[in-house]
């Protein structure tokens, strides 16, 4: 039977976003630290089409090593709940490899600090990416 893999500690490395009226781009990297395996570094970008707070598209890019996973979702966002935000994913499809699950129509609730559709952080005072990789 293979390990589940437990992450020890999940860190932003680096992290820039650019937008415009109608969209907004998002890439990063991330150290994920696991107990008693090796660290993996993930890159991922992220692109919101639409208003976040009406119909808007999200598509996801996952680079892994050698591997590359491309998702895209169809949102419709339902309103605020106390401190979680309902969105209904009209069509898309979720997981990698041979475990994906095609969706369609399902409303999901995200904590507020997941559902963050406007810039997480600022660049510094001297322009400068706050989270440089070193």
């Amino acid at each position: 039977m293979p390990q589940s893999l437990m992450p020890k500690s999940v860190k932003l490395l680096h992290y820039e976003e650019k937008k415009d009226d109608k969209r907004i781009f998002r890439q990063g990297v991330t150290l994920i630290e696991y107990e008693g395996q090796p660290s993996k570094i993930i890159q991922w970008s992220q692109l919101i089409e639409g208003d976040p707070f009406g119909d808007h598209e999200i598509t996801y890019r996952i680079n892994y090593g050698s591997e590359s996973v491309l998702r895209s979702f169809k949102v419709k966002y339902l309103g605020r709940e106390g401190d979680k935000h309902r969105v209904l994913i009209k069509e898309g499809v979720s997981g990698c490899g041979t475990r994906t699950k095609r969706i369609e129509n399902k409303e999901v609730l995200i904590p507020d600090k997941l559902y963050q559709p406007y810039p997480l952080q600022q660049k510094s005072e001297e322009g400068k990416d706050p989270n440089p990789i070193e």
